[in-house]
């Protein structure tokens, strides 16, 4: 097979390996087929990788080959395949969970407007793209019981001068539901572009910060935990990333205020496990500093940067965040076996007291002889 591009997708072309391994009368089935011989091309064009540094260089916003490889034989197969190179026991955490980042998409997210998109340290959006991509690789994806599964949404809104009443803004990057592979996840990942229209993707001149809707919005969107898992044993947990105060402050206007603290709280009530990441609040601002604080229940689960480019550190600690803890261990059970109760000294037998010595008769005294 000849490729346009063989550094990037060297079996891409499904249909060509589709016709020459179906095409005769083989016994194998075709799906079978077609997966393990695509297994066989990933996992060669894998190792010539490992031996050249300039063969396989793969630029950020493709999707590289064995991603696309895993994905065509799982979706042939109907099993879960390792990539090459994949392995579950060297994650950081491979219990399972519901994990859903809910991200800032508002205007200052990228500074200085839509000349410095992709600029490292100006870009948000392109910073937390790297930040979830790093963390997702710690977990263990998949749809069973034992697996992580990832749900990405972005949140914004249209100021209300612009619309009224004040109109928010969210997109579903991926829906909990669909993020079980490191492939799509990481696809989806690679699509999120900033709320504002330059991206062509929106139609927001400006976009607002509206935090409380946001999180009432996957609470309750099917693509969000309203698809969570409802075993007891596999938690739920939110993190937040924003860069700002909501702007949701008309009340005054007849509309509903979502107070992020108190949408926060529903969360927590439905044992949802909130972690919150503010980038760039002035502590001066007390009132948009309580609104942050507001969102967790633990100050320990909040997390302060001064800028975008610092979410790299919070890698490790967040992938430790999102992992269900260790169940404590139950005490040894007690012997509940009574024990015989001891039977009481006896007391030593005194000995006797003796007699005194009687003393001895004295004898008369003789008279004397006349």
């Amino acid at each position: 097979l000849k490729y346009a591009n063989p550094r990037l997708k060297p079996f891409a072309a499904e249909a060509g390996i589709r016709n020459r391994i179906c095409g005769g009368g083989t016994m194998v089935p075709c799906s079978s087929a077609v997966a393990f011989t695509v297994a066989i091309l990933s996992t060669a064009w894998a190792t010539k990788c490992e031996s050249s540094s300039t063969s396989c260089m793969v630029p950020e916003k493709e999707v590289a080959s064995e991603i696309y490889a895993t994905q065509l034989i799982q979706s042939r197969s109907g099993r879960r395949i390792k990539q090459f190179g994949d392995d579950d026991s060297k994650k950081k955490c491979t219990k399972a969970a519901d994990v859903i980042f809910l991200v800032d998409s508002s205007g200052s997210v990228v500074k200085g407007g839509p000349d410095n998109i992709n600029k490292p340290g100006k870009d948000g959006v392109m910073e937390t793209r790297k930040f979830i991509k790093k963390v997702v690789l710690g977990l263990k994806l998949g749809s069973d019981k034992k697996s992580t599964r990832i749900g990405i949404g972005q949140f914004s809104g249209r100021k209300w001068e612009d619309t009224y009443p004040n109109h928010v803004y969210n997109t579903v990057e991926i829906a909990l539901s669909k993020g079980t592979s490191e492939g799509e996840v990481t696809k989806a990942i690679e699509a999120m572009t900033w709320h504002h229209k330059s991206q062509g993707k929106h139609n927001l001149s400006d976009p607002e910060t509206y935090t409380g809707e946001g999180i009432n919005w996957v609470l309750n969107d099917k693509s969000m935990f309203g698809s969570a898992r409802k075993e007891k044993e596999i938690p739920k947990v939110l993190v937040i990333v924003t860069d700002g105060e909501s702007n949701s402050k008309w009340e005054e206007k007849g509309t509903k205020e979502y107070s992020p603290g108190k949408e926060a709280k529903k969360a927590r009530d439905q044992n949802i496990n909130v972690i919150a990441v503010g980038i760039g609040f002035d502590e001066k601002n007390t009132g948009a500093i309580k609104e942050l604080e507001s969102l967790v229940d633990d100050k320990k689960k909040l997390y302060k940067l001064k800028d975008y480019s610092e979410l790299n550190k919070l890698v490790d600690t967040i992938t430790t965040e999102t992992c269900p803890p260790k169940p404590t261990p139950a005490p040894p059970l007690r012997d509940l076996t009574p024990r015989p109760t001891p039977l009481p000294t006896p007391e030593p037998t005194p000995s006797p007291t003796p007699l005194p010595t009687p003393k001895p008769t004295p004898l008369p005294t003789p008279v004397p002889t006349p």
